[in-house]
């Protein structure tokens, strides 16, 4: 019933600013608007699908009925669904409250318990989507948002998400570099939901350290760190951090895929049980 063909518009139900853009994702600008029938605010993100094949619109639609079905308190709730002739309308939850990258960007670093809270929310959003089905492969500080109304983070943006059902390993390197798994930079040989757990790895360091873990002067360096899992938790900045804090990075970071907890594991790993 949220996902709308035609002659049913967007237009009929939304009032959509084109002009206020909250910002960009992967496939395009995201704008605000509100209800025509209850005067809650939203935001609006357009997918251009005019040049897509029809299977490969097919396929997309496909894709966004299994994320209209995702309800969860960390995850930002993709309302309604407008088919358009250019391409799609989604209609999603309004979160005011910011980016995760924002607010380490004006702290510096977080504490670890509140790096720890964060991580938890984080891991409860992920726990959910593999539970059913899915795998989000573009995790990051950037697409968690803050509830002003909760204070709690959510998981926005499925640009790059895809159901999955195990059965064949996942192709293709997509997601943002600084976050992406070492198997899925190099994915000739496939991946598998762990690569997500990969990418939680590098926003704990980043909250903990107030840095990335792999960086560099260009891509190509940052590519090879990666590959070889090259970062460090020595000196200073780690120097306060206690063992069960490196020990819940470094769990994450593993080159190996399989050696990697999963979201539902990494919960109960004893730093977010300390914290």
């Amino acid at each position: 019933g949220r996902h709308h063909d035609q002659p049913r518009r967007l237009e009929d139900d939304y009032k959509v600013r084109m002009s206020h853009v909250l910002g960009v994702g992967v496939n395009g600008s995201v704008v605000s608007g509100w209800s025509r029938h209850t005067g809650a605010k939203v935001a609006v993100k357009f997918l251009d699908l005019a040049s897509a094949w029809s299977a490969e619109r097919k396929a997309r639609l496909s894709e966004l009925e299994t994320f209209l079905s995702v309800d969860h308190p960390h995850i930002g709730r993709l309302v309604d669904v407008y088919e358009t002739p250019s391409g799609l309308a989604l209609v999603m939850e309004y979160l005011d409250g910011g980016e995760l990258f924002d607010r380490l960007h004006s702290r510096g670093r977080f504490s670890e318990q509140d790096a720890a809270r964060a991580l938890r929310q984080v891991l409860l959003a992920v726990r959910h989507l593999h539970r059913r089905g899915i795998v989000h492969r573009d995790l990051k500080l950037e697409n968690f948002l803050y509830d002003c109304g909760s204070g709690d983070l959510k998981l926005i943006d499925f640009g790059f998400a895809r159901p999955w059902s195990g059965e064949e390993p996942m192709r293709g390197q997509c997601g943002t570099l600084c976050y992406m798994a070492p198997e899925v930079l190099d994915s000739e040989d496939g991946y598998d939901f762990k690569c997500d757990l990969w990418s939680a790895g590098v926003i704990a360091y980043a909250l903990l350290a107030g840095e990335l873990p792999f960086d560099g002067t260009s891509e190509k360096q940052v590519a090879k760190r990666i590959r070889s899992a090259s970062y460090s938790l020595a000196g200073e900045r780690w120097a306060g951090i206690s063992q069960a804090g490196h020990d819940f990075v470094q769990s994450l970071l593993q080159l190996d895929a399989a050696a990697r907890p999963s979201a539902a594991d990494a919960l109960r790993h004893p730093w977010l049980a300390g914290q």
